[in-house]
């Protein structure tokens, strides 16, 4: 993971494997998880909270 920070000082993680076009990055603000576009941090984020990313994460976990 390569992290980063910015927007609030939440530290922003995407994965090393990623390179340096079209990822997302997480960052964890309170319970909710939250997700940006890297080509575009200034843009919009998702939020989900913490028990619908811990079971997205087991789903593809499962792939």
């Amino acid at each position: 993971m390569v992290a980063e920070r910015g927007a609030s000082e939440m530290l922003w993680r995407k994965s090393a494997h990623s390179g340096t076009d079209s990822c997302v990055e997480v960052a964890w603000a309170g319970s909710n998880a939250r997700v940006r576009n890297s080509r575009n941090a200034a843009g919009g984020q998702l939020a989900f909270p913490q028990s619908v990313w811990e079971g997205f994460l087991r789903f593809i976990a499962d792939r």
